[in-house]
């Protein structure tokens, strides 16, 4: 995703996982680019470990306490049926 978070780059194919850093841009909150990961996560063919950082509160933006919450125990409960991404899947500030 660009600084201004308006572009995703992506290589077409498969969506592999695996380690991804990235320093997000001090305009949003580092819960609007874990919102696209959480999306993509469940599709990836290996579990994805990523690391943001960046500001993690942001006026509009989640913060990453309330994807916490909220996402990872509904996706949790969806994960139940398909072993892998949620494995080893935490949010730590």
């Amino acid at each position: 995703m660009d600084e201004t978070g308006t572009s995703l780059y992506y290589h077409p194919g498969l969506l592999t996982g695996g380690r991804l850093e990235h320093d997000c841009s001090p305009e949003r909150g580092v819960g609007y680019y874990a919102e696209v990961l959480l999306c993509l996560g469940p599709f990836c063919k290996r579990p994805l470990e990523a690391t943001l950082r960046g500001v993690t509160h942001r006026e509009g933006d989640p913060s990453p306490e309330l994807l916490r919450a909220s996402a990872l125990p509904v996706l949790k409960r969806s994960e139940r049926r398909k072993k892998g991404f949620l494995a080893s899947l935490s949010l730590a500030l």
